[in-house]
């Protein structure tokens, strides 16, 4: 995978040059530089400042969660607002509006900024002990195994898991809701991604009261498709194997 990834970006970084050495003639047509060509050099600048945020934010303590993210949405209005001001032409001042409105929006849509991504569930963090307390109290279990780097993992968090489908199956099964974080490394927490049958994130698992495995999700899924495997933890035998 990770080649697959590189492998991409060389492609992506090179394919445009081969074209203008197949067909020198499209130099032509490319626009020319100035004033937004610099903008745009700018608003690439707060894409990889972004890139800085979300990679050092797995290294902060969860209570400093939002603030690295806030303090970049900041920046990002306010260069885009002497960014605008300071514009000759409607080009830079296009740039500057367009892009900041687009990173803006995918902040929000990956769960960054702009709300909690606790949602209706009412998560506790992992412990075993919460396990077999909700186990004891016959309640289903809702196992969510998340970190603070993992995109697909807030995704999730801000669309399946705070949907009125999941909400309403969850009050009906009186299900616990459990967050198993591993921003950062957890051993004991990987052992228990690994005895759930997961192997990376996101992963989530539904158990019913009696212990028993009713559905393991990995990567992105539906609203749906866990609301029906929340009914069904209700059933107190179930087949697919107990942990």
């Amino acid at each position: 995978m990770i080649v697959g990834i590189f492998a991409s970006v060389g492609l992506g970084l090179a394919i445009p040059y081969v074209i203008v050495l197949l067909r020198p003639g499209l130099l032509e047509r490319l626009p020319k530089s100035g004033e937004w060509s610099a903008r745009l050099r700018e608003a690439m600048a707060f894409l990889l400042f972004a890139g800085a945020v979300f990679f050092a934010q797995s290294l902060l303590p969860a209570s400093f969660e939002p603030w690295p993210w806030l303090i970049w949405a900041a920046l990002l209005l306010g260069w885009a607002a002497v960014a605008t001001l300071r514009a000759r032409s409607f080009a830079p001042r296009g740039v500057a509006i367009g892009f900041t409105a687009i990173f803006l929006a995918g902040a929000y849509a990956g769960g960054f900024i702009g709300g909690s991504t606790s949602g209706p569930l009412g998560w506790q963090a992992f412990s075993p002990a919460r396990l077999v307390e909700a186990q004891a109290l016959n309640r289903p279990v809702l196992v969510e195994f998340t970190a603070a780097w993992c995109i697909n993992c807030k995704v999730l968090e801000r669309t399946v898991y705070a949907a009125p489908v999941v909400a309403k199956a969850t009050r009906k099964a009186n299900l616990v809701a459990l967050r198993a974080d591993l921003t950062t490394p957890d051993p004991a927490l990987e052992r228990r991604l690994v005895r759930y049958g997961g192997a990376g994130l996101p992963f989530a698992v539904v158990i019913n009261a009696s212990g028993v495995v009713i559905q393991r999700f990995s990567g992105l899924f539906t609203a749906g498709t866990l609301a029906d495997a929340i009914d069904q933890s209700k059933i107190l035998h179930a087949s697919p194997g107990k942990v």
